[in-house]
C-alpha cells in the first residue's frame, strides 16, 4: 500500500517521537501535509513561506528535532 508519512525524529534518529501515515491520494497527500505543518508550528513560530519550502523539501529540522514527508513506494 502506497502511503504518505509524517515521520518525527530526535537526536540522531534512533528516537522515533511520533510516525502517522496517510493513503498515498490527493486528499490523503493534503492531509499528510497538514500534519507536516502542524509538527513544525508546534515546535516554534515559523513563518508560512518557511512551512511552504519544508513542505516542498519533505524536511524540516530545529535542534535536534527532525520531521519529515516521505512517500512510500
Amino acid at each position: 500500500m502506497k502511503t504518505v508519512n509524517v515521520i518525527e525524529i530526535s537526536g540522531d534518529g534512533d528516537d522515533v517521537l511520533g510516525l502517522q501515515a496517510f493513503p498515498d491520494t490527493p486528499e490523503g497527500n493534503k492531509e499528510a501535509e497538514e500534519a507536516f505543518a502542524s509538527c513544525l508550528r508546534e515546535n516554534g513560530p515559523v513563518a508560512e513561506d518557511v512551512v511552504e519550502a519544508a513542505i516542498e523539501e519533505g524536511y524540516w529540522e530545529i535542534g535536534d528535532y527532525t520531521v519529515l514527508l516521505v512517500h512510500s513506494r
